[in-house]
C-alpha cells in the first residue's frame, strides 16, 4: 500500500452480485463481486484520496441503491449520477461520482443508440477519440 494521496480514483470494479458464473475462471474473477469486497474497496479509496477526493465507478443500474448506501457508510457523498441507456428505454449501467464533501447533486442521462440502432450524437462526441473508424 502507498502513503500517496490521490485527487481521485476511477474504477470499473467487479459488479455481478448473485449471478451465474461462466466457465472462464479469469473472467469470473474480473466480473463477479463474490471475489471482491466493496466494503474494502470503498474504505481503501477513502484512505487513498485527499480531502477533496473523488471516487467514480460504473455499476449495473439495478445496484444503485446498494452502492449509494454502502458508500455513505464509508464517508462518501453522491454528487453525480449518470444513467447510461443502451437505447432510450433501456437503462443498463450507472456511473456514480462520490466526493468526501457534500456538494450539489446532479443527474445526467446518456443514451448510446437511437431507435434505428445508430449511435447518438452525444455518444459519438464523447467517444470519438476511441474509435478507429467513423461511427
Amino acid at each position: 500500500e502507498t502513503n500517496q494521496l490521490f485527487d481521485g480514483i476511477i474504477s470499473n470494479p467487479p459488479y455481478y452480485i448473485n449471478s451465474l458464473e461462466g466457465t472462464n475462471a479469469r473472467a469470473n474473477r474480473a466480473k463477479h463481486a463474490a471475489y471482491f469486497s466493496f466494503n474494502d474497496f470503498l474504505s481503501k479509496c477513502y484512505r487513498l484520496t485527499n480531502e477533496d477526493g473523488v471516487l467514480m465507478y460504473i455499476i449495473p443500474s439495478d445496484d444503485v441503491d446498494f452502492h449509494v448506501h454502502s458508500a455513505k457508510d464509508y464517508g462518501w457523498c453522491l454528487v453525480q449520477r449518470i444513467d447510461i441507456y443502451s437505447k432510450v428505454d433501456n437503462l443498463v449501467r450507472c456511473v456514480l461520482v462520490f466526493r468526501k464533501k457534500v456538494l450539489v447533486f446532479s443527474k445526467k442521462d446518456l443514451v448510446i443508440r437511437n431507435v434505428d440502432n445508430s449511435y447518438t450524437k452525444e455518444y459519438i462526441s464523447l467517444t470519438v477519440e476511441y474509435h478507429h473508424k467513423q461511427l
